[in-house]
């Protein structure tokens, strides 16, 4: 699940990204979108290398979902600067 929403949230931002002209604001937007595009990779090394552990510890999952969680955070921050 965590694969299919961090897929569907770069789908979603490559509908709806508006480059900001601001320089601070665009370089907020620069990094989320590089934050946002390495979880995809990491949650799909995950399903297949974390899932064969016994506990319920996926280090690898927790990286890509606080990384999808700093790009969006960043996005936001550069939408807020550019209407600063």
């Amino acid at each position: 699940i965590y694969l299919m929403f961090s897929a569907l949230l770069n789908v979603l931002l490559g509908i709806y990204l508006q480059p900001r002209r601001e320089r601070r604001a665009s370089m907020l937007q620069t990094c989320g979108s590089l934050a946002l595009l390495l979880p995809p990779f990491l949650l799909a090394f995950s399903f297949f290398m974390d899932a064969q552990t016994v506990n319920l510890e996926r280090p690898v999952a927790a990286i890509g979902i606080y990384l999808t969680a700093l790009g969006v955070a960043l996005h936001l921050g550069a939408r807020l600067a550019d209407r600063a």
